[in-house]
């Protein structure tokens, strides 16, 4: 078993946090052999840093998806199986950390059940693209589109005829309809010379894109994620939009109150990109899937939205557990609406409420 480097901490954090996350593997175990009421599955990271909870961190996930996570900072780590070999005891014994393509694989009959249990959001999602079509659009592409029945809504309720469904993994594509055309390529090689001489239409531009329920927090590291908005805003037409939406780190809905401060004051004192990573994990009959995933600020996605060329029309707060608009920031996921940013035009737009200024 690796072992965890001692990394002290302030004396005014040490006050704010749980003394279960003192440094130190053997303290460690033994808070968390104390608290019964904890999950019984543990992930310990390399390096001390925030709890999560769940899929993405949130305390509303079922019971068989809630997971402690101490979150692992080795992004640095390029393949998925250096960070499994690296990083073993990370992972509970009935799961391995997998790559995203390969965890979708595995996840693919258990999909529609999993998004079920997030019916209401999902769908509130898709009502707010709808009502934000462009008149006229008529094409849409679908960035980690899954097993494609979300896209394939939006196109039916915005009256697109011209669906693209980009998406990696086969097992989730199988169910969609034959005559769908599937892009089977990660968005990160969306620039890649090889796809550009693939593809049908050379040049294709689209009305709408859209790349939802965190898929952008898939793609690392940061550069790669900015890399990826910026090919994606390259493939919208003069009027077309691009809706991505987010799991907002500082979710008070889902966090609670004092982790979300918590976590507000650590990207403060200790900021960085690695902040937001966490583990994503499943039940999938019989063993768990797991796989790396982000959860995001809204400083992060304004910083690459600009990066990229991207100019933010909207930006949205719903909530995780009901669909239902929120006013503050601090109550949901964050939904948002982007366009290309022509010269001389700001990349993205400036915010001066004090809740977006505490929103790094």
């Amino acid at each position: 078993m690796m072992q965890i480097d001692r990394v002290e901490k302030p004396r005014w954090l040490q006050l704010l946090l749980p003394t279960c996350l003192s440094p130190g593997m053997g303290l460690i175990n033994r808070k968390l052999g104390q608290a019964s009421c904890l999950p019984s599955k543990v992930f310990i990271g390399a390096s001390w840093c925030p709890l999560e909870f769940g899929t993405s961190g949130t305390k509303e996930n079922n019971e068989n998806e809630r997971t402690l996570i101490i979150q692992p900072q080795f992004s640095h780590v390029k393949s998925v199986s250096a960070r499994n070999a690296a990083s073993p005891h990370m992972l509970h014994r009935s799961s391995q950390l997998l790559d995203p393509v390969d965890a979708y694989n595995r996840l693919a009959p258990f999909y529609s059940e999993i998004a079920n249990t997030r019916k209401k959001y999902l769908e509130s999602i898709e009502r707010l693209i709808i009502a934000r079509t462009p008149s006229g659009s008529r094409s849409l592409l679908d960035v980690g589109a899954g097993d494609g029945t979300r896209a394939l809504r939006i196109a039916a309720g915005a009256g697109l005829d011209d669906v693209v469904l980009l998406e990696p993994s086969q097992n989730m594509v199988r169910s969609c309809p034959a005559a769908t055309e599937v892009w089977p390529i990660r968005a990160e090689e969306l620039d890649s010379d090889g796809f550009a001489a693939r593809r049908a239409r050379p040049g294709r531009k689209f009305d709408l894109i859209i790349c939802l329920w965190n898929v952008l927090g898939h793609i690392r590291p940061a550069a790669t994620r900015t890399q990826v908005l910026g090919e994606l805003g390259g493939l919208l037409s003069s009027q077309g939009l691009l809706f991505v939406d987010v799991n907002h780190r500082y979710n008070i809905r889902s966090y609670g109150l004092c982790k979300t401060f918590g976590r507000f004051i650590y990207d403060q004192f200790s900021p960085g990109e690695a902040n937001g990573d966490v583990i994503a994990s499943w039940n999938c009959g019989i063993s768990r899937c797991a796989t790396y995933g982000h959860v995001f600020t809204h400083q992060e996605i304004r910083k690459s939205a600009a990066a990229s060329h991207l100019k933010v029309e909207e930006r949205l707060v719903v909530g995780y557990d009901c669909g239902i608009l929120r006013k503050s920031s601090f109550e949901g996921n964050l939904l948002y609406v982007f366009r290309r940013s022509h010269s001389g035009e700001q990349s993205s737009n400036e915010d001066h409420s004090p809740e977006l200024k505490l929103t790094t």
